[in-house]
């Protein structure tokens, strides 16, 4: 699905296509700010998720404080609006550039995909008061890099099993996420780590609060 580069490529392929990857990052920007959690609270309690338990706009204070039911709705579509960035912008790039999705290098999906994660943590369409991107940049390594993808799921499960705090198993993924890009995307190109890493960083940094109540040990697990 993905080109492999060489470095100096990178840099040339980033010019002369500017005008596409600002395009597909405008638009991965505006699918990320559609924040599934605070519509489908509103539509089944009437309420803002954002005044609610944690005040977090994501999957676990959903499933904590409006249900089952939209707290699923919330996993699928966060999960799905970063797949759905990917492709847009593929689209973009066949639009603009006539570049099919195979011509593609990595870079495309993880400058995409950083912005619709952007997007949903800072939505525009709702106050820039967003989620802490965890589904959504999971659904943007698995289109860029399905191993590493894997990986990760693997990591969170097993820090899960060993904590069963939900946000530490998170933090711990995110933390691993530009060290496996490093190492295991194809070709030598550090624009891959450079995007993985923000993504990472911004991850880590919306889940402050949680981790300032593990270190006072006062986050709530998922199951006892």
């Amino acid at each position: 699905m993905v080109m492999q580069m060489q470095e100096a490529d990178v840099w040339n392929f980033l010019l002369k296509n500017w005008l596409a990857i600002l395009a597909a990052s405008f638009i991965s920007y505006l699918v990320g700010s559609v924040s599934f959690s605070v519509m489908f609270t509103k539509m089944t309690s009437k309420r803002d998720i954002r005044t609610m338990g944690s005040k977090n706009a994501g999957f676990t204070n959903v499933l904590r404080s409006v249900g089952k039911a939209p707290a699923i709705f919330t996993l699928l579509c966060d999960f799905l609006k970063g797949v759905l960035a990917i492709f847009l912008s593929m689209l973009v790039f066949f639009l603009i550039m006539g570049k099919a999705s195979s011509e593609l290098p990595n870079l495309v999906y993880y400058v995409a995909g950083f912005f619709c994660v952007v997007g949903h943590v800072f939505p525009c369409f709702f106050g820039f008061r967003g989620g802490k991107g965890v589904l959504t940049g999971a659904a943007v390594v698995m289109m860029a890099n399905w191993p590493i993808f894997i990986a990760l799921v693997w990591i969170f499960v097993l820090a899960l099993a060993f904590s069963k705090i939900v946000s530490l198993s998170s933090i711990t993924a995110a933390a691993f996420l530009p060290i496996l890009t490093l190492f295991y995307s194809p070709g030598p190109c550090y624009v891959d780590f450079l995007f993985s890493f923000l993504i990472s960083v911004l991850i880590v940094l919306k889940h402050k609060a949680n981790i300032a109540r593990i270190v006072k040990k006062e986050e709530k697990r998922i199951f006892r």
